[in-house]
């Protein structure tokens, strides 16, 4: 099957996008989905409908990642944290190492992660 010729163009008099003027034959017409143009306010309104880049993908919401719902986003998974707190979240889970065990252990993930 062959797809109409208007098919994607608005065919509604008045709203139809034929440019006037050559210089304007690349023009792209409309409003951008995604505005850069307007400042972001501080708190969005819940009537805002606005998006200002800053929404979540598709396959975010679709598919949210595994500890999403704990409050744990990808992010806290790359951040680097001091040792001690490393030291504390590890016995908080019952992995209590001694000193020179822990410090191993910190000193090969600091070369993974370089």
């Amino acid at each position: 099957m062959i797809p109409d010729v208007n098919l994607g163009r608005s065919m509604t008099p008045g709203l139809r996008n034929i440019v006037r003027k050559k210089e304007d034959e690349n023009r792209a017409f409309g409003c951008p989905s995604i505005r850069t143009d307007i400042p972001m306010r501080r708190f969005k309104s819940f009537s805002d409908h606005q998006n200002y880049g800053n929404e979540p993908e598709v396959i975010d919401i679709l598919f949210p990642a595994t500890y999403n719902e704990l409050g744990v986003s990808e992010l806290d998974f790359t951040k680097l944290r001091p040792k001690e707190e490393l030291k504390s979240l590890f016995e908080k889970i019952g992995h209590s190492y001694k000193r020179g065990k822990f410090n191993i252990i910190f000193k090969h993930s600091q070369a993974i992660a370089a």
